[in-house]
């Protein structure tokens, strides 16, 4: 059985990691490495959707995470320093193979 541990040893201390699920449609996984990257990412999101912005502090990183919840079925979110062993319990869900490809998780022996 494949079992993984956090990798304390990150260039990504402080990421996030997204896993959407729209009301159709797969779900999409999608990861930031800091707060500036996801206010970064959320505008350009943003940009992209010519949504309407108004009630959405575009600035902030709860406002982003508001704008990018708001229309979706639901939305998941991990960071890095909020990972733990339920995160990486199941290593078929998708925070754990995210974790994984970003090396913010590695795989031990059991």
């Amino acid at each position: 059985m494949t079992n993984y541990i956090k990798n304390d040893d990150t260039f990504a201390p402080n990421g996030y990691i997204f896993i959407e699920q729209p009301h159709r449609g797969p779900r999409k996984v999608w990861y930031v490495f800091d707060d500036a990257d996801l206010i970064k990412t959320g505008a350009a999101i943003a940009e992209r959707s010519r949504a309407d912005l108004s009630g959405f502090d575009m600035a902030s990183v709860d406002g982003i995470i508001d704008y990018v919840r708001h229309d979706l079925s639901a939305l998941q979110i991990v960071r890095f320093k909020d990972i733990d062993d339920e995160c990486l319990a199941d290593p078929n869900s998708d925070f754990a193979k995210a974790m994984v490809a970003l090396e913010w998780a590695v795989e031990i022996e059991d």
